[in-house]
């Protein structure tokens, strides 16, 4: 709709075009009265038309605010094992990736080292080594039914394991780095070893021996000392290893390291994969006949050059750091070091939209199938959340003090979990953008005292950290002050006010709500203290405008704001002169007033002493026309 009229008029949809459009697509079943006033809802600046980012921001805001009313809260709690003392079960080096296995819900930890280790939920023990590759293993995930787990590593190789064996299933490599076959990876027990086995074993006693000495191993090991029962099951396990060999099949095309991965299969069954590399590049693979034959080379069925690099560039500035699959935006997003979000269509190979708003490097993100949002992080200490219909971004969450390294949706709580390098974890409410928890540790641990990965386990509602070991953070509801089914304001209301739409508007500090005059139901809410450029500001006036339509709030520090206030869209600002000490003083009140031209509307804050007043106008951070000053406090 939005498409046309632009093409065919040149200019956005005015009352009657919206009316007439939309009445198409809709139907006869809705009234026109009720598309008017949706249109004048939507055009919350009044200026007579709207466009597509004021439509597609108020359909995302709105939808929030309808899920809203759930008002269970809940923290996380760190919990402790003993287990974490073990530090020979811990890996060698960071771990970079955490994947909770959707059946069985035991946490797969990827590091640094090249391993792979299983950890039970329970008591967060190491059930094994399930991969010991060697290599950097920069992502990995589930394949179809999570029987099986693919993983990509740093020296170009990709392995399809079995996810509960760690069997060697297949392996694909570029041209240029294969090797006639690849020997499945076997760490050796070591017998000896006093913690498996709780004496220091001597390699000349026999295991009778052992038995007197309080050590129960099996009796029909006989005379058999264990320096030769050692080498016996070490001699087996190298034969084993010979036996299970895995040709490697080959990647047309792939020659540069593999930072990004991402599995899916299509509606007939067609196993596929997205790889991010360290140029910039995406390619796509079909993997199905390759994971049923032998030995073959594998085409490349698409390359996609949506980071492309500038001239004199090294590579790994634009390197892929994540790829998400999206059925709802029908492509990838995908987040690269160069501080570009896209949302590419993997048919056509197009990138629809770029999402720009990162200054510098982006490390990750996450999308939300069901809420419809992107967030995503990396060098700056802020989190950007997307519509992803429009390319600036609707939110910016802010309050880290240190990169951020990882950021994940959960969904069915309506939650976005962030992690900075410096092991701190915040748990924003999508509904609000506002923090509800922040969580640190200030253990000291090595080789880094860092976080670099985090996960969220969706059956324990569980947040997933480590350093060398996975650390669990779990879930639990706290008791409120409020029954579940309260939905007014926790606060002292700052003032009642009747809107256009026969709503009335109320706020207290932070939250704006609006009711229905007829029902007594909230009809929305939103907190204005996440979207103020200063989280710490607090609504101390509001007044709406002659159209009843926009919300005025001045604030503790002399701040003047406008928003849309069915969802909290953010429509202006107006700054104070910088040179006087109106920063400081809290707004008494604020007005609309003037006539239907837009040059003779005007905001006037009251400020101690002082009338300050700015023009009405659609220009975003507009500064003071005029002040005047009176001999007593307003």
């Amino acid at each position: 709709v939005f498409e046309s009229s632009y093409d065919e008029c040149g200019k956005d949809l005015d009352e009657d075009d919206f009316i007439a459009s939309f009445g198409d697509v809709l139907g006869e079943s809705i009234e026109v009265d009720v598309l008017r006033e949706w249109f004048m809802c939507i055009d919350a600046n009044a200026n007579g038309s709207v466009d597509w980012n004021e439509f597609s921001t108020y359909i995302l805001l709105e939808a929030q605010q309808r899920i809203l009313k759930d008002t269970v809260q809940t923290e996380y709690i760190v919990q402790h094992f003993p287990s974490a003392k073990k530090k020979d079960d811990h890996h060698r080096d960071m771990i970079g990736l955490i994947l909770v296995h959707p059946r069985n819900s035991k946490y797969y930890t990827f590091s640094r080292d090249g391993t792979i280790k299983v950890w039970r939920t329970k008591d967060m023990e190491s059930e094994r080594v399930l991969y010991n590759g060697g290599s950097w293993i920069t992502d990995g995930c589930f394949m179809k039914g999570a029987h099986r787990m693919m993983v990509c590593c740093a020296d170009r190789k990709l392995c399809v394991l079995d996810s509960n064996t760690g069997d060697l299933i297949r392996a694909f490599a570029g041209r240029k780095h294969v090797r006639d076959e690849i020997r499945e990876s076997v760490c050796l027990r070591q017998l000896n070893d006093k913690r498996k086995y709780g004496v220091a074993l001597d390699m000349e006693k026999t295991w009778g021996e052992a038995l007197s000495s309080g050590v129960c191993y099996k009796a029909e090991c006989g005379d058999q000392t264990f320096g030769e029962f050692k080498n016996q099951m070490e001699q087996s396990q190298r034969d084993r290893v010979k036996k299970k060999r895995v040709e490697i099949t080959t990647l047309r095309d792939f020659t540069e390291a593999p930072t990004a991965l991402e599995y899916f299969t299509s509606e007939s069954g067609q196993e596929s994969i997205l790889l991010g590399l360290r140029d910039g590049k995406m390619q796509l693979y079909h993997l199905s006949n390759a994971l049923s034959g032998t030995r073959a080379v594998l085409d490349v069925a698409c390359t996609y050059p949506i980071h492309a690099l500038s001239k004199g560039s090294a590579s790994s500035d634009c390197a892929i750091s994540k790829i998400k699959l999206s059925q709802y935006l029908q492509g990838a997003i995908t987040g690269s070091w160069d501080g570009m979000v896209k949302i590419t269509n993997l048919d056509t190979g197009h990138v629809v939209r770029n999402l720009q708003g990162h200054q510098k490097s982006v490390f990750a993100l996450d999308w939300s199938e069901s809420l419809k949002i992107i967030a995503t992080c990396g060098t700056e200490r802020s989190v950007l959340i997307w519509n992803p219909f429009i390319n600036k971004p609707v939110f910016k969450l802010q309050g880290h003090n240190a990169s951020l390294v990882n950021v994940v949706i959960n969904d069915k709580d309506h939650q976005i979990i962030t992690l900075s390098t410096d092991k701190c974890i915040k748990v924003w409410d999508v509904r609000t953008f506002r923090c509800m928890q922040t969580l640190s540790d200030n253990a000291h641990q090595q080789p880094e005292s860092s976080y670099f990965a985090l996960s969220y386990d969706p059956v324990k509602h569980t947040i997933v950290t480590g350093s060398t070991y996975p650390i669990a953070w779990p879930m639990r509801k706290v008791s409120a002050r409020f029954p579940p089914t309260y939905t007014g304001h926790t606060k002292p209301c700052v003032d009642l006010l009747m809107s256009y739409f026969d709503h009335v508007v109320s706020a207290d500090a932070e939250m704006v709500m609006s009711w229905d005059v007829e029902t007594g139901q909230r009809i929305s809410a939103f907190n204005a203290s996440r979207i103020m450029p200063n989280s710490k500001s607090r609504i101390t006036a509001v007044t709406l405008d002659g159209t009843g339509r926009r919300l005025l709030a001045g604030t503790h520090n002399g701040q003047l704001m406008m928003w849309n206030y069915l969802n909290g869209q953010p429509l202006n600002q107006y700054n104070p002169d910088p040179d006087t000490n109106s920063h400081k003083i809290e707004v008494a009140a604020v007005a609309h007033c003037g006539g239907d031209k837009e040059d003779q509307r005007y905001i006037v804050g009251a400020l101690g002493k002082s009338l300050q007043i700015y023009p009405d106008q659609e220009k975003y951070n507009i500064k003071i026309a005029s002040e005047y000053t009176t001999e007593s406090e307003i």
